[in-house]
C-alpha cells in the first residue's frame, strides 16, 4: 500500500506556480482590501437616520441652545463684578 505523502518536489513545484502568480495574488489582495475600505466609508459617511427626531426616540442629540433667562443672568454678572469682566475678557480674546 502506498501512504498519501507529499514529496519534496510536488512542494517545490506547486511554490514555483505561486510564485508565477504573485503579483496577480497581491493585486487581487489590494484590490479587496481597497473595495473593502470604499465601502466602510462611503457607508460612515451616509447621514444617521436614528438621530431624527420622533416620537418614539426620546434621547435625541439635538444643539443645545442657552436659555434668555441665563443670559441675561451672566450680563447682570458681568456689570456687577470687576473679576467676572475680566474672566469674560480674557475668555473672549483667547478662547484656549
Amino acid at each position: 500500500m502506498k501512504k498519501n505523502t507529499i514529496s519534496f518536489k510536488q512542494i517545490k513545484n506547486t511554490i514555483k506556480t505561486i510564485a508565477k502568480y504573485k503579483f496577480l495574488i497581491y493585486l487581487i489582495f489590494i484590490l479587496i482590501l481597497y473595495s473593502y475600505l470604499i465601502i466602510k466609508i462611503t457607508s460612515l459617511n451616509q447621514p444617521n437616520t436614528n438621530l431624527l427626531p420622533n416620537s418614539k426616540n426620546n434621547n435625541v442629540l439635538m444643539p443645545q441652545t442657552i436659555k434668555p433667562i441665563v443670559i441675561n443672568q451672566l450680563q447682570k454678572l458681568n456689570n456687577n463684578s470687576v473679576q467676572v469682566k475680566t474672566l469674560f475678557q480674557t475668555s473672549r480674546s483667547n478662547p484656549f
